[in-house]
């Protein structure tokens, strides 16, 4: 007669447990990945050069103008830094992403870009612009738009556009003379920047929220992937979401199977805001299938495809919430809770992989000091469980790793993009 495996045998089983990650081996496989990247050669971390050092010095009482586009959302912002590199807001705008309130033309999204950032423009006409969307990085701090942007902006005939150079000629076109000068940067080399002060010139810049990337500074000499250059260290972004070579169970298979981008984004699928509670929600079906859970809990999560991060915490936390509703027996928040912690503590632990990798792959090129690790993020910041595998299993680097510290910034993205306008 076979013996039923226990609840954690069942998610070991599944590869589902954080025991099943052997972080040493995740570590290795990163850094193989970033090398081939790096080279050009195959390999499922782009590793896109971007062109920018951190070099330059921050200009005090120099206002630069930003527009920062994510998503559905377009910030115009003033900023400028004091002369110890504290930055401030001097005039911020939320508006409409240009193209998520009905189909316009690329034509018509530069002339609303233009449109809102014109107030915001000083007397250097220096613009930054950080835009979260595809985009081939080039040397001079321009980008070409690669694709149509995702699916919740429509825009058509956006694809290999160059970015400032729209945006500029959408600008002249409103009547503005003065010379004009524009920086392209993505989301993650924004958070990046945040983190860079005075005299440091490496940093990493690391975002866990609905999905995850990271960038961080190398060497130039290392980048084979790069058209020529002449500073010593350049940002890389990893598109580290991408990674394929974290241990996948039948939960993790299904659900990459019944994504929209099979087989594309295996980490975030792993870690990331958007696919833990779908992760949770999955291994609990397949959990009260086999008779871990009570027929009334089976029956509620059936109807369920994800569990809301947000009851995630409610229910850690105190027991409260809509997941506490679901359990009609004593024994299963004790279950649930088992399966969250199981699904976040694996995932903080193939988290430490990537950031130890990025460090370890720094102190090879020579990076001395502290490294700051800018975070972004809610799921980093409010999934508890996670946060905390993810610092404890860093820890045990740190004689690779070297010192670091992470710290997180009000206004990041912004922050770091004009601090890039300068430190380019």
């Amino acid at each position: 007669m076979l013996t039923k495996l226990t609840l954690e045998e069942s998610l070991k089983a599944k590869l589902l447990h954080p025991d099943c990650v052997e972080t040493e081996k995740q570590i290795r496989l990163f850094l193989e990945e970033m090398e081939k990247g790096l080279k050009g050669e195959p390999s499922s971390l782009m590793m896109i050069p971007s062109y920018l050092t951190a070099e330059g010095s921050i200009s005090p009482e120099v206002p630069v103008a930003l527009l920062d586009a994510g998503g559905t959302n377009l910030r115009v912002a003033s900023v400028q830094f004091d002369s110890l590199g504290n930055a401030e807001v001097l005039k911020l705008n939320r508006l409409k992403m240009p193209g998520t309130e009905g189909r316009i033309t690329a034509k018509e999204m530069f002339a609303r870009f233009a449109e809102a950032v014109e107030p915001m423009i000083g007397e250097n006409g220096v613009i930054a612009f950080c835009f979260s969307y595809a985009v081939e990085a080039l040397p001079g701090g321009e980008g070409r738009i690669i694709g149509n942007l995702s699916k919740e902006v429509e825009v058509d005939g956006a694809d290999g556009l160059f970015i400032g150079e729209e945006l500029i000629a959408a600008l002249r076109e409103r009547g503005v003379t003065i010379p004009l000068s524009v920086l392209v940067l993505n989301d993650t080399l924004a958070v990046l920047y945040s983190a860079i002060t005075a005299g440091a010139t490496d940093a990493v810049g690391f975002i866990l929220g609905t999905g995850t990337n990271t960038a961080y500074m190398e060497k130039a000499s290392e980048i084979g992937n790069a058209r020529p250059f002449t500073g010593f260290r350049m940002g890389i972004n990893m598109e580290s979401g991408d990674f394929s070579y974290d241990p996948m169970g039948p939960v993790d298979e299904a659900l990459n199977r019944d994504s929209r981008n099979v087989n594309e984004h295996l980490h975030e699928k792993q870690v990331s805001g958007v696919y833990l509670g779908e992760l949770m929600a999955r291994a609990c079906k397949d959990l009260a299938s086999e008779g871990y859970f009570s027929p009334g809990f089976a029956e509620a999560v059936r109807r369920l495809d994800r569990f809301d991060m947000r009851d995630v915490g409610s229910f850690l936390t105190d027991r409260t919430g809509a997941l506490t509703a679901l359990c009609t027996d004593g024994k299963d928040g004790d279950a649930l809770e088992t399966v969250i912690l199981a699904v976040e503590q694996r995932a903080g632990k193939l988290i430490a992989a990537n950031l130890a990798a990025v460090l370890i792959r720094m102190r090879r090129g020579g990076t001395q000091g502290v490294i700051p690790i800018a975070e972004n993020g809610t799921t980093f910041q409010k999934a508890l469980p996670l946060r905390k595998t993810c610092m404890e299993e860093l820890q045990l680097f740190t004689d690779e790793t070297g010192p670091y510290r992470f710290v997180a910034m009000e206004d990041d993205t912004l922050v770091g993009t004009a601090a890039a306008a300068f430190l380019r």
